[in-house]
């Protein structure tokens, strides 16, 4: 077996961990072989026009090494992408692939900005995952035309004439890069549908949600799936008791903002045992801490994935040094951003890496009982028959006597530091 422990400044320290007589009682944390939970397909990012306008700045040879960085096997290995339809408020500015009623009739659409933008960052990734991408697609807001404000931003409903046509636009936007050979999985129908954003943003009611992917699903018909919600996970288990019905969505989305609330992802996986549940955007705000960004990407994402998400998706790939760009001034961190002109690697990164690294995916999540809440516990048995245990200690050193199986390993965890242990080929 081995131990690495990961700080959020990137430096990497290999512990010598000693097998200890099972006698041990104190500080113990259990790792339970027999009870596998849910599985846990990886990690990724959201490709969003902000970022790809970073990279189409960046010289070739930088780009490529960002991009393998975030999604080689050597790298992150990263393996889901979520893209926006049409702009968001990581744009440069508000756009629409939107031409006009007619058009959208005859099936044309606009695909102007994600041919400039989206389409040869998107090319590359495909290169290096050869393939082997996930991709989930979301709308901000409908086009202007088929809203009660007549705008993009500050919410505004989805006119009731317009159900069908936006559930067409919605489907040949997915199709488009379907067509294209880009492995489209699933889409929501709306971004944060309970928000009034400055920025790109529309609501929908829980049926207003469901009758739209109804429409949504008969359009787009097999091979791709339609997730619920797409917003904060604090109101994800009301929000599942409030749609007409469920059979529409093949999962549920949800994001990391508003606090722990990790009960709630316990009793929606209980809810939909066999669907998706997606974690599909976290950041941290531009004025946070770089520390606290390490701190709350490992809590965060830790207690989601052992709660029952079996899919973490960041936010931003990349962002410039000013965390944009954004036209509305709503910047935040990335893992990555410029600095400058090079770019460097931010404390999420750094615990991104500490999560990643040495898991066999895809993977089942056990569960786990420790010995102080103080830990941040999360354990994966990989299908190369290894067990890949990530404990992080909120900044405080910890004696851990780790109990996987009938076997104990005992070591230190450094102050600020997570500690990632591998233990290969292990026996009940």
């Amino acid at each position: 077996m081995r131990a690495i422990q990961y700080s959020r400044d990137g430096q990497v320290e290999k512990l010598e961990v000693g097998l200890e007589p099972v006698e041990i009682q104190e500080d113990i944390v259990n790792v339970f072989l027999s009870h596998p939970l849910h599985s846990f397909l990886g990690f990724g990012c959201a490709l969003t026009p902000a970022s790809a306008e970073v990279l189409k700045c960046l010289d070739p040879v930088q780009r490529s090494a960002v991009l393998r960085t975030m999604f080689s096997k050597e790298g992150l290995d990263e393996r889901h992408l979520r893209l926006c339809i049409d702009s968001c408020d990581f744009s440069s500015c508000m756009y629409s692939a939107f031409i006009s009623f007619e058009a959208l009739k005859k099936g044309h659409l606009d695909f102007s900005n994600d041919e400039v933008l989206i389409f040869p960052i998107l090319d590359e990734i495909m290169e290096i995952r050869e393939g082997d991408l996930e991709i989930m697609m979301s709308p901000w807001s409908p086009p202007k035309e088929m809203k009660t404000n007549g705008r993009r931003y500050k919410g505004g409903r989805l006119k009731d004439a317009c159900y069908e046509d936006y559930a067409r636009y919605l489907s040949l936007y997915v199709k488009h890069y379907k067509e294209k050979g880009y492995p489209v999985s699933f889409v929501s129908v709306q971004n944060e549908p309970e928000a009034c954003q400055t920025w790109d943003s529309c609501i929908y009611t829980s049926p207003d949600e469901h009758r739209l992917a109804t429409l949504l699903k008969e359009e787009l018909g097999e091979g791709v799936c339609i997730l619920a919600f797409d917003h904060n996970k604090q109101d994800l288990v009301q929000r599942l008791e409030a749609y007409p019905g469920l059979d529409v969505f093949s999962g549920v989305a949800f994001h990391d903002y508003m606090g722990d609330h990790f009960e709630a992802l316990q009793l929606a996986r209980q809810m939909k045992p066999a669907s998706r549940l997606v974690m599909s955007e976290y950041c941290i705000e531009k004025s946070g801490k770089p520390k606290d960004g390490f701190h709350l990407y490992l809590h965060n994402f830790i207690n989601d994935i052992s709660h029952g998400a079996d899919t973490v998706i960041d936010w931003n790939l990349v962002l410039g040094k000013d965390g944009g760009p954004n036209h509305v001034g709503n910047y935040c961190q990335a893992p990555l951003m410029t600095e400058n002109g090079l770019v460097v690697k931010k404390p999420m990164f750094h615990a991104l890496e500490a999560l990643s690294k040495d898991v066999a995916l895809p993977c089942k999540v056990l569960p786990t009982s420790s010995f102080n809440p103080g830990l941040d516990v999360l354990a994966m048995e990989g299908a190369d028959n290894s067990v890949s245990v990530i404990i992080y200690p909120y900044g405080r050193d910890r004696h851990v006597n780790l109990r996987v199986g009938h076997h104990v390993y005992s070591f230190d965890i450094t102050p600020g530091a997570a500690c990632n242990v591998r233990i290969e080929g292990y026996e009940l």
